[in-house]
């Protein structure tokens, strides 16, 4: 499952990234101010954006792109005011990130961006949607101690009722795939090698009743002597189509993902690496591309693809294959 908010920031590295949003509109993750000064009214809008966006689904704050306002439409972005001394503003953002918004907003990022012409760029705040809110916007003016949230293109005060709701909400898991490399048989220089397919828990809930799906190429296949050598696995597992490669492991009632801890799930055999000492190593297949489904109770269904070059993660193969 993508994420809106973070995509956007990590795609804006370049003065044509930030250009690129002129013509647009503000959106559901998307506030833009211009900057004179990091003044008290520029701590407000900050202090304002911690808030909605947290309380909300995430979004990016950017200062240095003007605005007009659209009738009955989001505001426009009509073009970029890049602005002096931007890596100062940087870090005066990063040290009012704690006192803008209370609660504290977890895992705020806050970075520059360059701009054409030397001396002058952007800076542009990510932050996440948070399970640990509501949050209230600290700063005066616009921010005014109040809870804000994010709805179109703008901030509205949360409703008596709105926060009420956040105070009872449950904390939510989040599960991703992830993977280690393990040891195989090896025969003289030839090391077959195992995948060790994970479930990581990046939430603050417990996950019950996980459930993985994975379509698996046609030259990997799920190691007939699972995790242990024994043929166990760590949910049950559920062959779904075999010609296809997909296979789905479930979880019972006793079985949980702990936020911050992984579950290993199953291993997949198929790997192989040549091992020369003198020379690059050889590894097939070059590239690992697994389509996989995750859920859990309260979690949101999420639709991935674990995909990465071998050549790229040699190191952590490496380390996994060769450990005694």
């Amino acid at each position: 499952m993508s994420d809106p908010a973070r995509d956007l920031f990590d795609s804006l590295t370049s003065s044509q990234s930030v250009q690129a949003l002129v013509g647009q509109a503000e959106h559901l993750h998307l506030e833009v101010k211009e900057f004179h000064s990091f003044d008290d009214r520029i701590k407000g809008y900050m202090s304002q954006a911690l808030s909605g966006f947290a309380n909300s689904d995430g979004g990016v704050f950017i200062l240095g792109l003007s605005t007009k306002p659209a009738k009955g439409e989001p505001d426009q972005i009509t073009r970029v005011k890049p602005f002096p001394d931007y890596d100062r503003v940087k870090s005066d953002m990063l040290h009012l990130v704690g006192q803008a918004v209370m609660p504290r907003v977890d895992d705020v990022l806050v970075d520059a961006v360059a701009g054409s012409r030397p001396g002058l760029g952007y800076v542009k705040m990510l932050v996440p949607a948070s399970d640990f809110g509501p949050h209230r916007a600290m700063l005066k003016p616009v921010g005014d101690r109040e809870y804000w949230k994010r709805s179109g293109g703008g901030f509205y005060r949360m409703e008596h009722f709105d926060i009420a709701d956040m105070f009872g909400r449950r904390r939510r898991p989040i599960l991703r795939l992830d993977w280690r490399a393990a040891r195989g048989n090896v025969r003289d220089q030839m090391h077959d090698w195992h995948l060790v397919l994970t479930l990581a828990n990046e939430g603050r809930g417990l996950a019950r009743f996980p459930m993985l799906e994975v379509e698996l190429p046609r030259e990997l296949g799920i190691y007939e002597y699972g995790l242990d050598g024994n043929r166990n696995h760590g949910l049950r597992w559920q062959p779904v189509d075999q010609p296809r490669g997909r296979h789905r492991f479930v979880g019972g009632i006793a079985d949980v993902v702990h936020p911050g801890v992984g579950l290993d799930v199953t291993k997949v055999a198929g790997l192989r690496l040549h091992a020369h000492p003198d020379a690059p190593w050889e590894y097939k297949p070059e590239e690992i591309r697994i389509p996989y489904l995750v859920v859990a109770e309260d979690a949101l269904v999420r639709e991935s693809v674990l995909s990465f070059r071998v050549e790229d993660e040699l190191a952590r193969v490496k380390n996994g294959v060769c450990l005694p």
